[in-house]
């Protein structure tokens, strides 16, 4: 497992007002990750890292401090 995660975000307001359910949830991420999976959808790892930092970072693609 991950030592830590640089990022969470909150869908309850959209699963409230919209009635929407995430495909991809946390539970379908550990799946992938104990089937050896790549993680997420086909769609997120063909868009790939934005690149919204001019610089690359040491531990990833974004800041973690």
């Amino acid at each position: 497992m991950f030592a830590t995660l640089d990022r969470v975000y909150d869908n309850a307001q959209a699963r409230a007002q919209l009635r929407w359910e995430p495909e991809f949830d946390f539970a379908r991420v550990l799946s992938q990750l104990a089937e050896h999976q790549p993680i997420g959808s086909a769609l997120a790892r063909e868009v790939g890292v934005k690149r919204y930092h001019a610089q690359a970072f040491e531990d990833g693609p974004y800041p973690t401090e």
